[in-house]
């Protein structure tokens, strides 16, 4: 169940700290300004805030890259120790989502796991972030604003899905059949994905449907803010009344960012993230993904590494990450009447827009929207391999032997490591380090690749049944592929 935010009584002052860390991201010179100056800085922007509660130092938890950044107050009792509580406690209710949106459907709850272990090595550091929502709706066809940056590279606005008699029926069948199929973690989707919820005039009457079913208010990420002031008032306080979803709006420029500030007081935003996608924006958030990587020569830090690159003026710029994708599972446009299946992978040129596409379907009406979604969770979520799966490794991935143990390494910043520590192990690690260098082939099934292995190892047969255990569980976390998979 989720829990609200914050405590009412401190809405205002968590309010304008958050103001002033806006100011901070979006306006240049501001911090520098803030840092040499805070109490002058502060009358001057009209902030009523002391210099003491501004100020933020490295929290200890912080050490690690994996983990989310925790905020601690530079002055215990100030006004920013609230605002690094609500802060924190946003990234506690984070780090559960991904728990909160486990299916109940065993196979799909099964088939989502693999996809989050798979994505360890696939997406490195970004890679504890995503939260692999099991299913999104889109209410339109496309997208009226067409962000340079648009990280799924959507198209241009088609049509819209109308909250017609008959529209409204099929959509209140499908949100129940989702709940249905997918269980309550079906809650946690949105209404937009390369879309932009907004667009469409009537998504308020839809959102009060998906809210009715799952008794939640589904979070937005929108470019228009500044077009959508009256309704965005609206969907605030319904917002803020229930406390426990957050909002975001891409602000695509200064101008923009302060038509935000004069029209929303800061009690209305606390629970909106602004996120600074304009390049004065002292913390940007430009990713190497979709329209943005197909249009600028910019290029992960990871590949620029390998590539001997450095910091050299026509050296291509670094990104921020390869993939915005969060979904492992459905994506429902009502438009098209479409069930599409994928799930996160880093970019390149094969998936510009950092997705496994796996497959999709078209439905006609309720009823034949859960037996496609069923039909397709029972055909394309593999959980298990077979002895005649053909594998192969995944190009970013190396492996080398440390000690008694094999290591595992993803040219995208991750690691993983066998167990290392008894006598065993080393004949172990040549039998691992021997499967990776056959499955590289990438033309031997499951059954021939444990043959072959235990001929050159000089392995006995009796320890076929552990490796193909062993094999099975490398292929879940994401260290083997199989042919016709994902790939």
């Amino acid at each position: 169940m989720r829990e609200r935010f914050f405590d009412e009584k401190d809405r205002e002052a968590i309010g304008w700290v958050k103001r002033c860390q806006e100011y901070k991201a979006m306006i240049p010179g501001f911090a520098d300004r803030l840092k040499e100056s805070p109490a002058e800085v502060l009358k001057e922007y009209g902030l009523p805030l002391k210099p003491e509660d501004v100020f933020f130092k490295k929290h200890p938890d912080n050490m690690d890259p994996k983990q989310h950044k925790r905020m601690e107050a530079e002055y215990p009792g100030s006004k920013a120790e609230l605002y690094a509580g609500f802060m924190n406690k946003k990234l506690d209710a984070l780090q559960t989502l991904r728990d909160d949106n486990t299916p109940s459907n065993s196979k799909f709850a099964k088939w989502r796991e693999n996809q989050i272990l798979r994505c360890i090595l696939d997406l490195g550091p970004q890679a504890p972030f995503l939260v692999h929502v099991p299913i999104s709706f889109e209410i339109a066809d496309g997208c009226s604003v067409g962000c340079e940056f648009c990280g799924l590279n959507a198209g241009p606005l088609k049509e819209l899905f109308r909250y017609t008699d008959e529209n409204a029926a099929l959509w209140k069948d499908v949100l129940a059949r989702s709940k249905e199929v997918v269980g309550p973690a079906a809650g946690g989707g949105t209404l937009y994905c390369a879309t932009e919820p907004l667009d469409n005039p009537d998504y308020e009457l839809l959102m009060h449907d998906f809210k009715d079913c799952f008794g939640v208010i589904p979070q937005i990420t929108t470019a228009t803010a500044a077009r959508h002031i009256d309704r965005l008032h609206e969907l605030l306080k319904e917002l803020n009344e229930d406390g426990r979803t957050v909002y975001r709006f891409s602000i695509l420029s200064e101008e923009i960012f302060h038509k935000i500030m004069d029209a929303f007081t800061p009690e209305e935003l606390v629970l909106v993230e602004l996120i600074p996608q304009f390049d004065e924006a002292r913390n940007h958030h430009f990713v190497h993904t979709g329209r943005y990587a197909r249009d600028h020569k910019s290029m992960p830090a990871y590949q620029m590494e390998q590539e001997g690159l450095g910091q050299e003026e026509d050296a291509p710029e670094k990104a921020y990450s390869g993939t915005i994708a969060c979904m492992s599972g459905f994506l429902i446009n009502m438009c098209r009447r479409s069930i599409t299946l994928s799930t996160p992978t880093w970019q390149d040129e094969d998936h510009p827009t950092g997705q496994y596409i796996l497959a999709e379907e078209h439905f006609t009406d309720g009823a034949d929207y859960q037996a496609k979604l069923e039909r397709m969770i029972e055909k394309h979520m593999k959980t298990n391999l077979e002895p005649d799966d053909i594998l192969f490794t995944y190009p970013y991935l190396s492996c080398k032997p440390d000690g008694n143990a094999v290591c595992f390494e993803s040219g995208r910043g991750s690691i993983l490591k066998t167990k290392s520590g008894s006598k065993s192990d080393t004949v172990n690690a040549e039998l691992i380090k021997k499967v990776f260098e056959l499955a590289s082939e990438g033309c031997y099934t499951r059954r021939e690749i444990v043959k072959k292995a235990l001929q050159a190892t000089g392995y006995s047969a009796v320890g076929s049944e552990y490796l193909y255990y062993l094999i099975n569980s490398f292929w879940k976390r994401g260290v083997f592929a199989v042919r016709g998979e994902l790939l």
